[in-house]
């Protein structure tokens, strides 16, 4: 994939997933890591990556807003009630989320 732009690396994860299917190349080498997959239980996906120091979330795999921490586990959508708190096993390994919005809790699985 060839690009003039500075950041195209963030999107070629998504390229390469819908063009050939492929969703296990190895693409954290470009500094865009995704942070996993979570899945709820209609079917719906959320996805997290970093960029930088900075955590993004995507409700389609295109676009990403940026969540701000409130805790080491806690995030926030800036203007928005928006909120997730991971959730971790006895090892501190990630098994899914809360999202919290409108008072209302939403368990999300890990996935990937």
């Amino acid at each position: 994939l060839l690009s003039n732009s500075d950041n195209f690396e963030s999107v070629a994860r998504e390229i390469v997933a819908a063009a050939l299917g492929d969703d296990r190349s190895p693409f954290d080498w470009l500094g865009y890591p995704r942070l996993g997959e979570y899945r709820y239980a209609t079917g719906e996906v959320l996805s997290f990556k970093l960029e930088g120091d900075r955590l993004f979330f995507s409700q389609d795999g295109e676009t990403w807003d940026e969540a701000f921490p409130e805790t080491e586990t806690r995030f926030f959508i800036e203007g928005d009630d928006l909120r997730f708190t991971f959730l971790q096993d006895e090892e501190g390994e990630v098994t899914g989320l809360v999202l919290q919005s409108q008072g209302i809790e939403l368990r999300w699985e890990r996935v990937r």
